[in-house]
This record gives C-alpha cells, structure tokens and sequence, in this order.
C-alpha cells in the first residue's frame, strides 16, 4: 500500500459551550493532515498533489479566518456566533460541537466525496493536540509482516 499527506492550514475562532475553559471565544491556528492511500500508483503516484490541493483547498479555506458554528451553538444562542452568522463571518457547520474530533470528521466527508482514497483526517488545534479520524483501521498483522 501506498500513503501520501499534505497538509492545510486554516486558522478560525470558536467555543464549547458550557466548558470550564473553552466556552470563552477562542481561536486556533489549525493544521489538516490529510492522508491518501492506494493499493497501485497512477503515472507513479497516489495522487497528484496539484490534484489533491484543486479538490481539498476550496474545501479548507471555506473554514479559515471564520467563526466556526456549532450546533450546539445555536440552540443556546451563543451571542458571538449571532452577530458572527449576521455579518457574514461565520461558517455553520452540520456538527453538535466545534471540537477537533467533529471537525476531522467532517472534513473527511467533504473530502472524500470527491477524493476517494481518503484514509484519515488529522486536526491540530495546537502544536500539543490533534484528532485524528481514521476511516479504516488495519490490524497489525495486515500492516506489519510477522
């Protein structure tokens, strides 16, 4: 099997509601990695990354220098995102919470809708942080010659 990353960077404001910390309005400068894989090449390569960057990019830059909606945001009527959705700086996103873990998963829908070698989705939120989704798991012995 063949793997390649790239990675996409977009940074956004957010909250969690009702968390000790984060329910302040905050922000990140997130890193995507996302991670393709095949079982063959096609002229050498898994995809070209022109290629990836021409699908992927339009969908992360949607994201960047936005206020990042939730659900859960807008039925407790998070007064930030309001205005935010008002004057057009917000993006509402199909998720219960603006975590990095419903963050990579949607990211993985939108991708892989157009990408269809998708094998995980990875948000870093700070440089100590991340989730990572993973739509197929190997076992040890499919990956590993023992």
């Amino acid at each position: 099997m063949f793997i390649i990353t790239r990675k996409y960077l977009f940074s956004a404001a957010h909250r969690l509601e009702g968390h000790p910390k984060c329910s302040r309005c905050h922000g990140h400068n997130y890193v995507v990695t996302v991670t393709l894989n095949a079982e063959a090449l096609e002229d050498g390569m898994v995809l070209d990354y022109s290629k990836m960057d021409a699908v992927i990019k339009p969908i992360i830059d949607r994201y960047d220098h936005r206020y990042l909606v939730s659900r859960e945001n807008r039925n407790l009527s998070d007064p930030y995102a309001e205005i935010a959705l008002r004057n057009g700086d917000a993006v509402d996103l199909p998720v219960d919470r603006s975590t990095a873990e419903c963050i990579a998963f949607l990211l993985y829908e939108l991708i892989e809708a157009s990408v269809k070698s998708v094998s995980s989705i990875q948000v870093d939120e700070t440089e100590k942080s991340s989730a990572l989704y993973v739509h197929e798991v190997h076992s040890a012995q499919t990956m590993f010659k023992v």
